[in-house]
């Protein structure tokens, strides 16, 4: 392969986007338990300026977990759709290639 030359694993990007699409659910788990605990401290039986502080740091956390939570969901969706876009182009490439004289004879009828 020369350095110009593009080659993409199918299986390999399948991969990714499963590893990205499992981190996405684990992490969402986890965050659950997280979201349980801080509201049950929160909306339980601390109350105050103090836990008002705490409130406001843990939405402002929260806003940024739901932005790496977003991310995660946008990169597995579109390692998904690379994964697509390469099986549909290798697809194309195949059948033109048997319509000029691939593996089934065709037009050029090569020995």
């Amino acid at each position: 392969m020369t350095s110009g030359d593009l080659n993409v694993e199918l299986n390999e990007l399948d991969q990714a986007a499963q590893f990205v699409a499992k981190a996405y659910d684990d992490i969402t788990n986890g965050k659950k338990a997280v979201d349980k605990e801080a509201n049950d401290v929160m909306l339980g039986s601390w109350t105050g300026h103090l836990a008002s502080k705490v409130k406001d740091g843990y939405e402002t956390w929260l806003d940024g977990f739901n932005e790496v939570l977003k991310s995660l969901q946008e990169s597995s969706d579109i390692l998904s759709e690379i994964r697509q876009s390469y099986a549909n182009r290798d697809h194309e490439n195949a059948s033109n290639f048997q319509s000029i004289g691939g593996e089934s004879g065709g037009m050029l009828n090569l020995p």
